[in-house]
């Protein structure tokens, strides 16, 4: 296995300049400005003059007023706890983003609405080479972690991927599974070990389901393709120092999107 290695730092985000930040990205927000807009509108038809034209007092005309901007005030308040809630929410789902190295910025594209999808540009130049990204989230011991990753695009000309664990910096532990075979490596060792129950090809559009054990010395990974059962890849992973989320591509278009997944091994503590 060949892999360049490059000091580890956080890396930009390439943005959509495209896109109106004002403009709600999803139905709950659309949603929320709609309600709000015939809260306004409601409102002021309430205000508004019915029938012929009636005397108002000028003490009652401003204190109608301040019952219109009070109550237009507290519609905007509950509109914004509201969608603040499900924004939150919706990134406590996020298991966590990826970030590529500065020297390597100019290799991928980091996007989604959280960070959450990486695309490799252009073939390394180097054929036969894959390079890394890494997730932020540093995983420590006695904890379970899980998260999953959807293969969206696979390079035609290059199309072996790469996903596992590193340890921060790249440093070892290094343990990795191949995308075309599922056979995996231990730290920089050029021998893949074949998968126990034969060659297992990750294609197009699969998703991976990966936990990772540190609640037990020796650590241990596991892994489901889709809706297969789990199965143990690695039992030696040395617990004691930070180990984060990777994926290695190589390929032009090859692009991986991390996502919260519900599946569990089930393995008790």
């Amino acid at each position: 296995m060949h892999v360049q290695q490059h000091h580890f730092q956080m890396g930009s985000a390439l943005e959509d300049a495209t896109s109106n930040p004002w403009q709600p990205r999803s139905k709950a927000g659309r949603l929320l400005v709609c309600i709000s807009s015939a809260g306004f509108v409601a409102m002021w038809q309430s205000l508004a003059p019915q029938g012929p034209p009636v005397q108002v007092l000028p003490a009652f005309a401003g204190v109608t007023w301040i019952i219109f901007f009070a109550t237009t005030g507290l519609i905007v308040v509950l509109v914004a706890v509201v969608f603040s809630c499900w924004v939150g929410a919706h990134r406590r789902r996020q298991p966590f983003e990826w970030v590529v190295t500065s020297d390597c910025s100019s290799e991928f594209v980091i996007g989604g609405r959280m960070r959450n999808t990486v695309e490799k540009l252009g073939d390394y130049r180097t054929p036969g080479w894959v390079i890394p990204v890494n997730g932020t989230i540093e995983m420590t011991t006695g904890n379970l972690y899980s998260w999953a990753l959807v293969f969206e695009q696979v390079s035609r000309d290059r199309p072996q991927m790469q996903f596992g664990i590193q340890g921060v910096r790249f440093e070892h532990p290094w343990r990795l599974i191949t995308t075309t075979k599922c056979s995996r490596s231990t730290d920089e060792h050029d021998e893949w070990i074949p998968r126990p129950g034969g060659e297992r090809l990750i294609k197009e559009h699969d998703t991976v389901h990966l936990e990772l054990d540190l609640r037990f010395i020796p650590g241990q990974l596991r892994m489901a393709i889709n809706d297969e059962p789990f199965e143990l890849v690695f039992d030696d992973i040395p617990v004691g120092r930070p180990i984060m989320p990777a994926v290695m591509l190589g390929g032009n278009g090859s692009r991986v999107r991390v996502q919260a997944t519900r599946r569990s091994s089930g393995r008790a503590a």
